[in-house]
Formats: structure tokens, C-alpha cells, sequence
């Protein structure tokens, strides 16, 4: 079985999803994280990931003075397997929504925007901040490779984190957080979030649905 087909195989894996344990993780906390990507499959991922060239992004995020210091990637190729990655876990997904009583947002889930990030050993990272507020319903982050400390927090005095709570991540697992639409919510139930102490390089594949974008262009 090559890798493309190890990540369809991700549709069946019921036990991947716990879905009232991870909604109600969200409704909570705000980002819970969980295993995903077997080991096989999230090596092969990364060889993908290196195989791009990143562009830095803009380090003071203006008018915010958020720090990122990140670069990124977002040109995937017709046939990348991130692009099999995201498909399948939005299958995943839409299959375990079938077992609630009810949808668990406001408007359809579709993800529509997708980014490879790269943490350089010793980075910054990214100080506490909020997603844009045009990204709706749910985030996800899988951790293709490296080691960084993410945490939520209650809130941020300059650039740093007020009351920070660390979340256990590993390469493999998967963040989701909340965006407005989720459970009825408004844009104040984004977490804060962010994540420092890389201390070996890393690789994140991220999944939003903005809705300045019209149509979904990764599935």
C-alpha cells in the first residue's frame, strides 16, 4: 500500500474520531489535540513538506505587534498528498457529524485554504494572537515533524501570554480550534493561542475555511 492510499485509508479509522469528546474538548478549551497520522504516513508527508520552498513571512504583524517568525508554503501541486490529507479528513469529519444530534455549526464545514509552515530550530514562534476572523467554524494544524511548546491562554500583556496553558502535541496529532460558527458562537470564542520553544524544526500543515473565499480550493 503506498502513502496515498494509506492516507484514503484514513476515511475508515473510526477510532480516530471521537466526536463528543472532541466537541466538547473544543466547546471547553478552545484546542484539543489528538493522533492522527501514523508514522509511515506522516514521514512520507514530510518529505513532501522539505521538498518546498518557504517564504518568510512578515515577522511584526501589524497593527497587532504580534511576532511570527515562520515561513511558509501554499502552492501545493495538483497531486500532493496534503491535498489527499485534507480531503480525507474532511470526510472523516463529515461522516462522524452524522452520529450528532445536531450539526455542530452554523454553516457547512468546508475548508477552503491551506498552508505548509516551517519553524526553524530556535525560532520565535509566534506570540499570543487569535485567527483572522473570516476563518469560521474550525482550524486544524497537523504536526508533521518537530518539537515546540503550544499553548491557549486567557489573554496577552504585549507579547506575552496572560495565564498560558500548555497543550501536549506530538508529531502526528492534529489541533483543532474553534472559529465563529462553531456551536452558535461568535468571534470572541477564538482562542488565544500561540506557541514558543522550538527546539527542532518544524513542519505544520494547517486547514481554515475563510469565508472571503468563495469556493473551496483544496478538495
Amino acid at each position: 500500500m503506498d502513502a496515498r492510499e494509506q492516507i484514503w485509508g484514513l476515511r475508515n479509522n473510526r477510532q480516530i474520531i471521537l466526536i463528543h469528546e472532541i466537541l466538547q474538548r473544543l466547546k471547553i478549551d478552545g484546542a484539543p489535540s489528538f493522533p492522527i497520522l501514523s508514522t509511515k504516513i506522516r514521514e512520507t508527508l514530510l518529505q513532501e513538506a522539505i521538498s518546498y520552498s518557504y517564504q518568510d513571512r512578515e515577522k511584526i504583524v501589524a497593527p497587532s505587534g504580534v511576532i511570527q517568525d515562520i515561513s511558509a508554503y501554499d502552492q501545493l501541486p495538483t497531486n500532493s498528498l496534503f491535498r489527499i490529507l485534507a480531503e480525507s479528513f474532511q470526510i472523516i469529519l463529515e461522516s462522524s457529524f452524522k452520529f450528532l444530534p445536531t450539526y455542530p455549526f452554523t454553516t457547512p464545514l468546508i475548508f477552503n485554504e491551506s498552508v505548509l509552515q516551517r519553524y526553524r530550530t530556535r525560532s520565535e514562534g509566534i506570540t499570543p494572537h487569535r485567527d483572522n476572523i473570516h476563518c469560521i467554524n474550525l482550524i486544524c494544524i497537523f504536526i508533521i515533524a518537530g518539537r515546540g511548546r503550544f499553548y491557549v491562554c486567557d489573554g496577552r500583556d504585549e507579547r506575552q501570554p496572560i495565564n498560558p496553558r500548555p497543550i501536549v502535541t506530538n508529531p502526528g496529532d492534529v489541533i483543532l480550534m474553534r472559529g465563529p460558527g462553531f456551536m452558535g458562537m461568535d468571534k470572541n470564542c477564538r482562542p488565544m493561542h500561540g506557541i514558543c520553544n522550538i527546539t527542532s524544526e518544524r513542519y505544520t500543515f494547517g486547514l481554515r475555511q475563510d469565508t472571503r473565499k468563495n469556493n473551496p480550493v483544496i478538495i
